[in-house]
């Protein structure tokens, strides 16, 4: 579910069923096993196979970087300045200022 800012409704927020309220571009130049996908600041970064994308206001998916594995739930969160790609094993760091996306190496990041 995803949450929804709704000015106009009881509650001023409901739950959606999808990420978005209408079609507005489709992806058909990515293909493959689509593993999760996350909207933060404006842009909507996503997870295809092993491939990780960002796609902003021009709808066009950009390549971002790759991760180790290819198939399998990959969550992802974001803090102020950068998103994180956990796929149950490895974590990414993507550095929204830089555009760099790398993989946590530190000896802190939990087995």
């Amino acid at each position: 579910m995803f949450e929804y800012t709704d000015m106009e409704g009881k509650r001023g927020k409901i739950l959606i069923n999808t990420s978005g309220l209408e079609l507005a571009t489709s992806v058909a130049s990515v293909s493959g096993g689509w593993r999760n996908s996350f909207v933060f600041q404006e842009n909507v970064y996503f997870v295809v196979e092993d491939t990780v994308y960002k796609m902003n206001s021009d709808l066009i998916p950009n390549v971002i970087g790759t991760i180790q594995s290819n198939d399998g739930f990959v969550g992802i969160e974001a803090n102020t300045h950068q998103v994180i790609f956990v796929d149950g094993d490895k974590g990414y760091i993507y550095d929204v200022g830089t555009g760099v996306l790398s993989q946590i190496v530190s000896s802190g990041y939990p087995a």
